[in-house]
């Protein structure tokens, strides 16, 4: 990352999420939402967060076994 990305980033809430290879994979939160009671977050890989052509992705909200 670059001292530009840094400052991009530190406007974003980032959440680390494991995708289904094991590989953590770093998300800038874009914006937050709720739809019929769920909890939807909108977010950008974080390295990709200054690319025009990043595509966004909705994840909706669960808790885990431990809470989190």
């Amino acid at each position: 990352m670059t001292e530009n990305d840094d400052d991009l980033m530190e406007e974003f809430e980032t959440v680390t999420l494991t995708d289904e290879d094991g590989s953590e994979i770093e998300f800038a939160i874009i914006d937050t939402l709720e739809n019929e009671g769920n909890p939807y977050i909108l977010a950008v890989e974080a390295e990709m967060l200054d690319d025009a052509a990043s595509e966004a992705a909705l994840f909706k909200k669960v808790q885990s076994d431990d809470g989190e």
